[in-house]
């Protein structure tokens, strides 16, 4: 699905719809420029859980994790993965055997690495 939101208003109000949607469970890849708005929704998403606090871009921690009353939420941003052997030196197989909702920026920059953790 491709969504096209003009505001950050319009991307946190979105996140946080979706956040509701998706209950707290599975993955929600999310592609663009650097600058569109990854990480604003995110804080939508996070805001559906009750966090009302910043949320930084795990562009240098690489994976962000959110404890959220009985919620836990992942935030990865692989941006700065260059092969998809090292989504598994981050713990990208304990983040997403995880019964939590993982948020993760940038997928395609280790596609295959994300496809064989998830649906093997």
């Amino acid at each position: 699905m491709q969504v096209q939101l003009d505001s950050e208003e319009a991307q946190v109000a979105f996140g946080e719809a979706l956040g509701q949607v998706l209950q707290g469970r599975g993955l929600v890849y999310l592609e663009g420029e650097l600058g569109a708005g990854k990480t604003t929704l995110t804080r939508g998403i996070l805001r559906a859980y009750g966090h009302l606090g910043a949320v930084k871009s795990p562009t240098y921690t690489l994976v962000e994790p959110y404890e959220l009353g009985s919620q836990r939420v992942y935030h990865l941003d692989l941006y700065r993965l260059s092969d998809p052997e090292e989504l598994e030196f981050i713990g990208g197989r304990d983040v997403l055997a995880d019964d939590a909702l993982s948020i993760i920026e940038w997928p395609s920059r280790v596609r295959d690495g994300c496809q064989r953790l998830t649906f093997a």
